[in-house]
Order: C-alpha cells, then structure tokens, then sequence
C-alpha cells in the first residue's frame, strides 16, 4: 500500500540503521513529488516498507528508479514480504516506462538476483554500513 515516507522511518531506522538518529533514515528523495513509498502491513502494524525514487541514471530515453530502504522487520522476514515489495516495485517502474536500480547489501545480493536483478560493477563499501553492489533489473 502506497505511504506517505514518514511512515516507512521507523522500519528503515529498525532494520537499515540500528542504533543511528533516525535523521539518518531520511533520503533526500523522499519528499520528491515522483518518489513513491509502499508498505506491507498487517493492521495497523508495518511489517516492511520500500520506496521508490526518480533517477536519471539510465540517461535520454531509459528512465530508471532508484529502490532504497527496502527493509523488513526481523520478525516476518522470510514470508514472502520483501519479494512482494520488490515485485511491487518492478512492476510500478515497468508502467512508468523504466527499470530499477539498487545499492545492494552484498548479503542482499543472492535475494535480488531471484527477483531478476543483475550486478553491475565491482563491490564498495558505504563507509558506516559495510559491502555493496550496484543491481540492475530492465523489463
């Protein structure tokens, strides 16, 4: 279910940043008007969220959208919630007429190739989070 991006916070902050302010949760994309931020919830209860953001990186011709925060709560990891938030996402960038894109954990890595994502690049490090690798999903 689409959210405003305050809502995905506390999920992010949880699972992404554990320990940090939350400040350090909030993307600069996130009030864009073309960003988009979804959510698994079970009542009021959020269990996952992700957010989708507007980039140029495919350059004149091949918009693509940037996948951050993709982040489920440890406890209901394994149910199917991050696939359906990343699915979500790939078929809302395939009616906007582009692929997505993602710095991807490298303990992330093997969960986005079976959603058809593929690597570009070699592995960095995001100084403070650890390992990372550009992924790449095109219709």
């Amino acid at each position: 279910m689409l959210v405003p991006p305050e809502e995905c916070l506390p999920v992010r902050c949880e699972v992404l940043r554990p320990g940090l302010p939350e400040e350090q949760s909030v993307y600069a994309e996130d009030s864009d008007e073309r960003s988009t931020h979804y959510a698994v919830k079970k009542g009021k209860q959020t269990l996952g969220v992700i957010s989708l953001l507007h980039d140029q990186r495919g350059g004149v011709g091949s918009e693509m959208w940037r996948i951050r925060g993709l982040a489920v709560r440890e406890e209901h990891r394994k149910q199917g919630h991050g696939g359906k938030l990343i699915e979500m996402a790939k078929a809302i960038a395939g009616r906007r007429g582009g692929g997505v894109w993602a710095n991807v954990r490298t303990t992330a890595q093997d969960f986005y190739a079976a959603h058809g994502f593929v690597p570009e690049g070699e592995v960095f490090d995001l100084p403070g989070i650890g390992p990372h690798v550009v992924m790449t999903w095109r219709p």
